[in-house]
């Protein structure tokens, strides 16, 4: 396409990038939504969540980055994240790999041995 310097449309890219997702050629899916970005073709919603969720899955710490880069291009765009991808993205991003329960403390049986010897 760049050859022939034609502009893809949101069909195209979509078919594009989520081919590539299913082939496992994450960067190359990366590299089209990029594109996509550049011409100001906004794809569909899953199919941004199914490339961020594969880059996320990734143990590449550089995919980890581009997934930030496609979440904050996405809001340059008025486009927002699955707020779970999102998350998950912030933990990766700051190195906590355990989903976090806010209000709850978890207990192992040492904990609770610990409490009831105390009281």
């Amino acid at each position: 396409m760049k050859r022939s310097k034609v502009n893809g449309d949101r069909v195209t890219f979509n078919t594009l990038v989520n081919g590539c997702v299913y082939a496992k050629q994450i960067e190359s899916a990366y590299k089209i939504a990029l594109d996509a970005f550049k011409l100001n073709v906004k794809l569909a919603n899953d199919v941004y969540n199914n490339l961020i969720k594969n880059l996320l899955n990734s143990r590449d710490n550089a995919r980890v980055s581009w997934a930030n880069e496609i979440c904050r291009l996405m809001r340059g765009c008025n486009i927002e994240p699955d707020p779970q991808l999102s998350s998950q993205l912030q933990r990766k991003m700051h190195g906590e790999n355990q989903p976090s329960y806010p209000g709850k403390r978890r207990t192992g049986t040492f904990t609770r041995r610990v409490l009831a010897e105390r009281n």
